[in-house]
């Protein structure tokens, strides 16, 4: 889950000045999450916070075993431990067929949502079908929310975000949604833009332009300053590949040119105080609901690190 922190709107005037070195602030320990042999993907935090939602290699796929394009989802507590859910070769799929778990994540009351689709081998390229899929508490069953157009790919979500308690937030190739999905398991699909992150909590979704993160209202499209990235330096050149927030913590992942991806956290929007940075190449980021703790995918694993 992406949370975004609800504070007063900066000025586009105002920006707080260039992120300091790593010199100077706590040495960070970070306990890695997985160790997965192939890559790990990392989705996000679940709509309470407590699980950390990620797609493996299925293990007996991996390499010297011929690969079959199966993709698993699974979930970690989200303060680290042994995998709590494996979905993987599910009896949705045929015996012929790769098994791909796109993404999935769980709503408050404990609902587990899942983009999946299956493809005939040998071809791991082509679809036969997808879906979004809900598995309610108590029972055994998928229930089909949405169906994907036969054969094509890009529709079918890359990404799964909690965006309030009865709502998430479906990232593909094909276009961003808003989805909410009522008791009966109805749904309805609002296209929302392109988005960096969301706000669970507040069912606000986080998009940058203009050197600015912004908040955006997932209803009513209204947006609103959230912080001002700084201008000056290196950070002028680089562009934004994720945004993370929760707690008071806003995390931003950008891509610096000639040296790569840097996170950088602050504490209050308002009157940003940096409380984290890293330097090891994330492709991902996850910050707590708490804002107590941050999520980075980093060269296939996941790593927890604490934030102060």
């Amino acid at each position: 889950m992406l949370l975004a922190l609800l504070a007063p709107a900066c000025s586009h005037t105002e920006p707080f000045g260039t992120y300091p070195s790593e010199v100077g602030l706590p040495p960070w320990s970070p306990n890695r999450m997985t160790y997965s042999g192939g890559d790990d993907v990392l989705m996000g935090h679940s709509f309470n916070g407590d699980e950390v939602f990620y797609t493996y290699n299925e293990d007996s796929k991996l390499p010297p075993a011929p690969p079959q394009g199966d993709r698993c989802l699974g979930s970690l507590p989200a303060v680290g431990g042994s995998r709590q859910l494996s979905l993987c070769g599910s009896p949705l799929g045929d015996a012929d067929s790769a098994k791909v778990f796109h993404a999935g994540t769980r709503l408050a009351d404990g609902s587990l949502v899942i983009a999946y689709s299956t493809r005939r081998l040998p071809s791991v390229t082509v679809p036969l079908n997808g879906a979004l899929y809900i598995q309610r508490p108590g029972d055994y069953r998928w229930t089909t929310l949405i169906e994907y157009p036969y054969a094509v790919t890009s529709v079918i979500p890359s990404r799964i975000l909690s965006a309030g308690p009865d709502k998430v937030i479906t990232i593909g190739a094909g276009g961003t949604e808003l989805i909410t999905i009522s008791t009966d398991n109805s749904v309805t699909r609002k296209p929302v833009g392109v988005l960096s992150g969301v706000d669970a909590g507040g069912g606000y979704g986080l998009r940058h332009a203009d050197g600015m993160i912004r908040r955006v209202n997932l209803e009513s499209g209204a947006e609103s300053d959230l912080l001002v990235l700084p201008a000056e330096g290196l950070w002028s050149e680089s562009s934004v590949l994720g945004i993370s927030a929760g707690g008071g913590v806003v995390a931003v992942l950008q891509w610096l040119p000639g040296t790569g991806a840097r996170v950088v956290a602050v504490r209050d929007a308002a009157q940003p105080s940096v409380v984290f940075t890293n330097t090891a190449g994330a492709a991902s980021i996850s910050v707590s609901p708490d804002g107590g703790s941050m999520v980075l995918q980093v060269d296939g694993d996941l790593y927890r690190y604490p934030i102060p």
